[in-house]
């Protein structure tokens, strides 16, 4: 049986000590939800955000819902994503889409309203290295380029300087990748006049950047204008090739910068934790002591991100998880007899006392039911409940 326990946190609420003592085994699997900085020069300038603050803000985190995305939107005409992930991509489909296809998705209204009055016309999603090497997937490469009333385009020089040696061993080598390398030679147009506007059906502009890394933030009056990158070229063997700076400067205007440069985890009360690393020290998805002897911790487990790093996407976790259930299924029987667990975790209890209402599986349904008839009644999926009061309400409502 699956038992879920909501609105208590783990490390603060209740320790995982006390959580050892009342299960056989005990796994950490709560990823990497820090975001790692570019560290470069005007970084904290007002319009500078990670890829993630602008995906909770209108994915309706509660944390988030009152962030600056509305006014940053609204007076921004181009916006720069330093990055070529998934997460990277998703942003840029967010602020080019038409706010009339964004309406019949679960986008948050908070958001989908400040999107109806945005002045972005023009996104770029800026990477150090080339085409090759981008880690965009062919399904959302796709779909973004296939925006409604959204041209997308590339520079052929950048193309041509991807098309290296080692490069293009790298694309024989990998179907996958020579479907992307195919789809973004395709996309080699000149790039369009600049007869871009501001309401919602003003054609809308995405150019894919490559071989370009970030320097130095660009600012007026507090707020960015735009990010001055070196040019870099590929050096080193296929599958190793790294970005050099040519010493070219390029510099891309801007009024918002979002990163999506990698995530980084945190580490947790009670939990050897490798800084430097930002994971969880383990061994076949044995938890590790920190100390010189690195010995293994019995009935502390670990994967995912937090076990590897923030690499790799759901497939790449498969096997990653295997490794760590393999681990428990091994030591299971051992650990079941060294003594006998206390008896099961009072959760209720613990919440109680921090004041906190737990929320249970049928409470978590109860969310679920409330946001589907509210998207239902709008001819969307779902309407997020976007407040922690109104979701403990929605929660515990009988």
């Amino acid at each position: 049986r699956c038992r879920f326990y909501g609105n208590i946190e783990v490390g603060s609420d209740v320790s995982v000590e006390q959580l050892m003592s009342a299960y056989d085994a005990v796994v950490l699997a709560y990823g990497a939800e820090s975001d790692r900085p570019l560290g470069i020069p005007g970084e904290n300038l007002k319009g500078v955000h990670s890829a993630r603050e602008l995906v909770n803000w209108y994915n309706g985190h509660p944390d988030h819902v009152d962030g600056p995305f509305p006014d940053l939107v609204q007076s921004a005409k181009e916006c720069v994503i330093i990055g070529h992930g998934n997460v990277a991509i998703d942003c840029a489909r967010v602020l080019l889409s038409k706010t009339k296809a964004l309406a019949s998705s679960d986008i948050c209204e908070h958001a989908l309203s400040a999107l109806r009055s945005s002045s972005i016309n023009h996104v770029s999603l800026v990477g150090r290295r080339g085409p090759a090497q981008m880690a965009f997937t062919i399904k959302e490469l796709r779909e973004v380029t296939r925006l409604d009333g959204t041209t997308c385009h590339v520079h052929s020089q950048e193309i041509d300087k991807g098309s290296n040696e080692a490069s293009l061993e790298e694309i024989s080598k990998s179907r996958p990748l020579k479907k992307k390398f195919d789809f973004i030679k395709g996309l080699e147009d000149p790039p369009p006049s600049e007869t871009v506007g501001d309401s919602d059906d003003s054609p809308r502009r995405l150019s894919v950047r490559f071989f370009l890394s970030p320097l130095r933030v660009e600012g007026e009056e507090g707020r960015v204008s735009g990010v001055e990158c070196a040019v870099t070229a590929l050096e080193g063997p296929p599958g190793r090739q790294k970005a050099k700076d040519t010493g070219e400067r390029v510099v891309l205007p801007a009024q918002l910068l979002l990163t999506s440069v990698g995530y980084l985890s945190r580490g947790m009360e009670g939990v050897p934790f490798d800084s430097k690393r930002a994971v969880v020290p383990s061994k076949g998805g044995r938890v590790l002591t920190d100390d010189s002897a690195a010995s293994v911790i019995p009935g502390l487990y670990v994967a995912g991100w937090l076990k590897r790093g923030p690499t790799g996407i759901i497939g790449t976790n498969i096997p990653d998880a295997k490794e760590t259930v393999n681990a428990i299924c091994e030591d299971l029987e051992r650990l079941s007899g060294v003594s006998a667990k206390e008896s099961p975790l009072d959760l209720q209890a613990v919440a109680s006392d921090t004041g906190k209402a737990l929320v249970d599986t049928e409470g978590w349904r109860r969310i679920e039911a409330i946001e589907d008839d509210e998207g239902k009644a709008k001819g969307k999926p779902r309407e997020k409940i976007v407040d922690w009061q109104a979701l403990i309400k929605a929660a515990t409502s009988s």
